[in-house]
This record gives structure tokens, sequence and C-alpha cells, in this order.
């Protein structure tokens, strides 16, 4: 535990230290930002008074040029004032940032806002028997994302593991981004800096949106047609007497303005809408592009974010620019720019073609930022909890080995580890034990345990190693009255679900294991026939290749180890102190309970029972 405090402190003083420098580092650039404010404001007095006296001055270069040459000082003014207000921006998303990794140290992450609640699936009940999503969840501890790419990347690696061979690899690439907190905490920044969750669907939606332009080249071969002939015109007109023809070339140009000005609008605006979007996923992928990952997951993910020789960063800025160039429509100078150089046509055609050579593989570059931020997430988890150990996932070991295994949502200084082993195909823990003795917890720590295993993270545990295996539960279950369902046949659906997936279509095999996590077994209807369903039911789950922990409190179950070589009793324990309170140890051991304290709950609770 000694060892564990001393992780805890280690971590936080990295907290804290970050928080101080970029403290300090903010004081000392808002002191620079607010000299630069005045300054700006002081040139701008400049410019004014420099105007007004200057005007009446003889010499033209003094009369305009002091007068210019302090604006161009102001607009630098600016253009510095801007740089700095989005570094403090950045530093204040980093301080919050670190501030969570305190919360997170300090068990208080309970606090984030984030419960991935809406992931919760009643065709997958161990999503919430085991708290993966929802208030107090293993999601919300772990979430560190700011796309909503990143955020379904790392809901589907919880959800379930379509893909065990890739495991070792993802924890290869978790175990050296743990490494880099600057890189993680820099890319998670720049993902808020924009002050909501980011959604690439949206951008993805515009990327495939109709065209405007691709389908009616000819006006953009008619605009360069015309600019070609008025500027013939116009250098005509200045070289020789002829007449001013290029004033019609002029006039055309306007009639093509207004006549498509409403269609180039509609077609331009959403990216305009945008432009922050735009700009914080430009800076995420240079982020991603800048850094040199070693493990071969990380590399391949890196190695995808280059196209047609351009890398996604270079390309995000080309779209800025065309964005910028169609920002002059919100300027004075736009009616001029589009009358003269058909600007709307030439920037529209220039985004379309864009969005065309970017459609088939965008999905790709965002695919890959949701890994790399659901990666970034596991891999905060792994640098807050070095004492945590990789699992190994392995087709021909026991089904299940843990050793000092611990429920990872449990405060450490609150956390009672145990010893598990599941040691063949088939075989059922038959765990009895008292009241609140941690029989419902162990079951979760198991569970919840085996999902981090699956998704890549490391486990609250010094060793574990587990097949490759389907988690089901039943441990929260709950009678509905909109569906007029009853606690008992609730119960019913869930082990009739789980039966269904050890037994596929009637046949005695099924394709992959099932590790089945099943508390207080019928609980919802009278002990007699509670008896004869659980003693069948139990009997079949060991006739499968699947294997799991069931708990009750019906002491008569117990016999079923006799009948079973499969089947072994486990149990947890509940004394009595001196003070006639009692007391828990929430160690699993060997053989059946041998105590009970329903009686000693309910006179601990100030009901009086006669015995």
């Amino acid at each position: 535990m000694n060892n564990k405090s001393n992780i805890t402190r280690n971590k936080k003083k990295i907290y804290h230290n970050r928080i101080t420098h970029y403290e300090k580092f903010q004081t000392k650039l808002q002191i620079q930002s607010d000299r630069i404010s005045s300054v700006r404001a002081i040139v701008f007095l400049f410019v004014g008074l420099s105007y007004f006296g200057l005007r009446n001055s003889p010499s033209l270069l003094i009369a305009y040029g002091v007068p210019a040459l302090f604006g161009f000082f102001f607009l630098a003014m600016v253009r510095v004032y801007g740089k700095q207000a989005l570094l403090i921006t950045k530093l204040n998303a980093l301080i919050a940032i670190n501030q969570e990794g305190l919360l997170r140290l300090e068990n208080k992450w309970s606090e984030f806002s984030f419960t991935g609640e809406e992931f919760l699936d009643e065709a997958s009940p161990h999503l919430s028997d085991l708290h993966i999503f929802g208030k107090n969840s293993l999601f919300q501890m772990l979430h560190a994302c700011a796309s909503q790419k990143g955020t379904e990347q790392l809901k589907n690696w919880l959800s379930e593991c379509s893909d065990f061979s890739i495991i070792p690899r993802r924890q290869e690439a978790v175990k050296e981004m743990a490494q880099y907190i600057s890189f993680r905490q820099h890319l998670l920044m720049e993902g808020r800096l924009i002050g909501k969750h980011l959604d690439p669907q949206q951008f993805l939606s515009w990327i495939k949106s109709p065209s405007f332009l691709l389908n009616k080249k000819w006006l953009v071969v008619l605009r360069r047609s015309m600019l070609s002939i008025t500027a013939l015109l116009i250098v005509l007109s200045l070289l020789t007497e002829m007449s001013p023809y290029w004033m019609i070339g002029i006039l055309i140009q306007a009639i093509i303005f207004f006549l498509t000005l409403g269609k180039c609008r509609t077609s331009y605006m959403p990216a305009l809408s945008r432009e922050s979007h735009f700009k914080a996923y430009g800076r995420m992928f240079e982020l991603l592009e800048r850094f040199k990952f070693k493990s071969s997951y990380l590399a391949n993910l890196h190695k995808k974010l280059e196209t047609d020789g351009l890398t996604v960063s270079r390309q995000m800025k080309r779209l800025e620019g065309i964005n910028h160039a169609l920002c002059q429509c919100y300027s004075s100078i736009y009616p001029l720019l589009n009358i003269l150089f058909l600007w709307d046509i030439h920037y529209l055609y220039q985004l379309e073609l864009w969005k065309e050579e970017m459609s088939s593989s965008i999905e790709v570059f965002f695919n890959v930022l949701g890994k790399m931020e659901a990666l970034s997430s596991l891999s905060g988890f792994a640098y807050d909890n070095p004492g945590y150990v990789y699992p190994l996932i392995r087709e021909k070991a026991s089904p299940l080995s843990a050793e000092n295994l611990g429920h990872p949502l449990i405060p450490y200084s609150e956390r009672v580890c145990n010893n598990f082993r599941i040691s063949e195909e088939g075989f059922l823990a038959l765990i009895t034990g008292s009241n609140m003795s941690g029989k419902s917890t162990f079951l979760r720590s198991i569970g919840i345990n085996t999902v981090l295993a699956f998704s890549g993270a490391p486990v609250a545990a010094s060793e574990f190693i587990v097949r490759p295996c389907k988690i089901m539960t039943c441990i929260q279950v709950t009678d509905s009255l909109r569906l007029h369902t009853s606690h008992f046949y609730a119960e019913v659906k869930e082990i009739k679900k789980i039966l269904d997936a050890i037994y596929p279509d009637g046949s005695t095999d099924e394709h992959c294991p099932i590790l089945y996590l099943i508390d207080e077994i019928f609980s919802g209807t009278n002990t007699k026939e509670r008896l004869i369903a659980s003693r069948n039911i139990a009997i079949q789950f060991t006739k499968s290749r699947s294997y799991g922990l069931l708990t009750t409190h019906d002491l008569d179950l117990v016999s079923l180890e006799d009948e079973s070589s499969l089947i072994k009793n486990f149990n947890f324990m509940d004394g009595i102190d001196g003070n006639g309170k009692m007391v828990f140890d929430y160690k699993i051991k060997d053989g059946p309970v041998t105590t009970t304290n329903a009686l000693k709950v309910l006179e601990l609770a100030g009901i009086k029972v006669r015995g």
C-alpha cells in the first residue's frame, strides 16, 4: 500500500508541477498581452493624429506615408495580440487537463460531465452491470477524447472485442503513448479549443454534399475566358487608342456575379461556418504527423495520414486558405472583388475540387484520429496506474487466472484484492456468502478487468491471463412497469440470453466461449422452485465450453460440487468484532459459507425479529 501511495504522490506532484509551469507562463503572457493591448491603442491613436495632422503636408509621402506606417504597425500589433490570446487559451486548456489528471488520482472523476450513458444498451446488460458506461463508470474515468470519433472508438473497444489478435499490438501502443504525457495532453487541448465536442460526421457529411460548380464547369471556363478577354481589352486600351471596350467585359462579369451570387454563397457558407472545426482538426493532424512512433500499431496509423504525397495537415491548411479567401464575403470590398475577378466562382471551384479529392480518404484520416484519441485515453489510465499489469490473452492457457485482482473503480485505500483461477472449460465457481460480504463486487471485478484486458489497457492486478471470450452478465436485474415484466421474468430472460449464446441454434457447442457472471440466481421466485431451476441451469453450464461465476444465498446448492467435478464452491464470510458489529474481509475462500447474517442486518437496522 505504501508503494501505491508513493506512486500516487509522485503522479500528483507531476500534475501539480505542470499546472504551476503553465500558470506561470500564462501570467507572463497575460502581462505581455496587456502591454501589447496598450501599445496597440496608442498606435491606433497615432494613426488618427498623424492622418489629420499631416494631411495638409506638401509632401504626399509624409501626408500618407506616416499614417500608413502607423497603420501597418497597428495591424502587426493586432496579429501579435491574436497569437498571444490563442496561446493563453491553450494554456488554460492545458491547466484544466492537468487538473482533471489530479481529480482522477483523487478518485473524483465522477465529477466529469461525459458519462457515456447514451451508450448503454438493453441488448448488452453487462455494460450496465459492470459499470462500463453511465454515471460513475469506467468510461467516465477513462474518457479523454475531444472528437466524437475518438469517443465512439473508445466506446467500441469497451463494448466488445471483435479481433483478439490485435490486443497485444494495441497494448504496445498504449505502453508507448503512456510515456508521452505532453503529446497526449496537447492532442486533447487542440481538440477542446473550440469549446464543444467535435463531431467529424458533420465534416464528412459536408464533404459528401452535392457540388455546384463541378457540375457546371462551363461557368469556370466562362470566368477564365472573361477575365482573359477583359484583361486583354484593358491592355489594348492603355497601349492604343482603342475605345474602352473593357468596360463591357466588366459589365458582363458583374452580371455573372449577380446571377450566381445566391447559389455560390449557399454552396460555400457551410464551409465558412465550420472554419473553427477545420483549424482544430488541422492542428490535431499536424501534431500527430510531427510525432514519430515506435510501436507497429502507432506507426501503421501514422502512415495513413498522407494522400497524394501531401500530409493531412497540409491538405487542411489548403482548405483554410480557400476558406480565408471566401471569408471576403464579409468585407466591404466583396462586390469589387467579384466584379473584377469573379472571386466566388474561382474559390468555390477550388473548394469543390478539394472536397472531391479528399472524399475518398478523409474518413480514413478521421478513423486514425479517433483511434489515436481512444489510445490516448487508455494511455492516460496506464500512466496514472503504473502498478497495473498488462494482461496476457492466451488461447491455450486456463480460461482465466488472476493474482491480486481488484476493482479499478474502487479507491486503492478501500480496495481488497483477491487471487482467482478458472482452471478449465465448463468450470463453474459457485459463490455463497452473507449479505454485503463482497460477492457482487467480486463478479464486477472479474468482468470489468476482462473488459479492460480486451480493450488493450492494463488491469488492476499483478497478473491476469485470460482466453478470448464473450462477457455476459445477470447482475443488476430490474422489473419494468412499462414492459409489464416482473423481476423474476426479467432474470429468466437474461439467463435465457446467456444459454442461447452458449448453445446457439440449439447446438451442443458454441462459437465463442462465454464468461458468464450471474449474481443471486433466480432471487425473484420461491425457494423450492429456485433450487430446482438453479441446479438445472448450473449443470447445463458445465456441459459447455463456457465458464463463469454464479452467486447464491441458497446453501442447498453447494452440494452441486459433489455432482460435478467442474463445479467448485467458494465463499465470502463475515464476522463480529468486539463491539458486536459485523466486519468483512472481502476475501474469497474455498468451500461453502458457514455463516449467515440476514437477522443481524435486520437487528442493526433496528428491526426486531424473533427467532
